[in-house]
């Protein structure tokens, strides 16, 4: 299950981006929890000092900002949900990195 974290203390961006975050998750289907966190402690934690701010399983994608639900979905942050593995974990089941569309040879890290 992937845990989507919404930092912020619930401001109406915050809530927005809580709701289109849910939204993209939920059109690419698949297991995942989304949480509200607003315990300043928290959210520093995460070295945030701009809210809101999205975390995606304990790693920051977003902050100060609140992209569309478009947005949220056409980057990577949420494609482990429809099962499809990010590019670096491509890289550790094939033990190396596919030539570039170019064919210059492999990606850099």
């Amino acid at each position: 299950m992937k845990k989507l974290q919404v930092l912020g203390p619930g401001c109406p961006k915050c809530v927005e981006l809580a709701k289109r975050t849910a939204e993209a998750a939920k059109s690419l289907g698949g297991d995942y929890e989304v949480e509200k966190v607003s315990e300043l402690s928290k959210i520093m934690a995460f070295g945030i000092f701009t809210t809101p701010a999205l975390v995606v399983d304990g790693e920051v994608k977003v902050v100060g900002q609140v992209p569309s639900v478009d947005e949220i979905k056409k980057n990577d942050w949420l494609t482990e949900i429809r099962g499809v593995p990010h590019a670096e974990s491509l890289v550790s089941l094939y033990g190396k990195r596919l030539p570039q569309p170019d064919g210059r040879g492999p990606g850099k890290p």
